[in-house]
């Protein structure tokens, strides 16, 4: 994650505040945690808008190699898995129920990606016996 964008910059010349960005969501002052598809979010906008996004990218989760719609939902659910693992980590001041909603979200996103890729490659893996 890019923390420089959830730094505010002082107009002044060489002057640099470390005040946390507030979240893009609509009538929301709390600070931004993280930055999602170029949207800084709060912990419960984070959420969300995981959970909305993941939700339109389980509706088509086969889209083929050449499918260049696609690609934003492929960078999306490698950003929102990567970005809720590193959020859900112990030294979070999250409540366990933000924290199970970021494991969820981590995991929902890996499994759609697993599937895409696995549809991708036309590979099947087989247990060893």
């Amino acid at each position: 994650m890019d923390h420089s964008a959830l730094q505010s910059v002082d107009s002044t010349p060489h002057r640099t505040t470390n005040k946390a960005a507030k979240c893009d969501a609509e009538h929301c002052q709390r600070p931004a945690i993280s930055s999602l598809e170029r949207r800084s979010l709060c912990i419960s906008h984070f959420i969300k808008h995981s959970y909305d996004r993941l939700q339109q990218c389980e509706s088509s989760p086969f889209a083929l190699a050449d499918d260049n719609p696609r690609q934003p939902d492929d960078h999306f659910l490698r950003d929102c898995a990567e970005q809720a693992a590193h959020l859900a980590c112990p030294a979070g001041r999250l409540e366990n129920l933000e924290r199970a909603r970021l494991y969820d979200i981590f995991l929902w996103a890996s499994e759609i990606i697993s599937k895409r890729d696995l549809f991708r490659t036309g590979t099947i893996f087989k247990a060893p016996r």
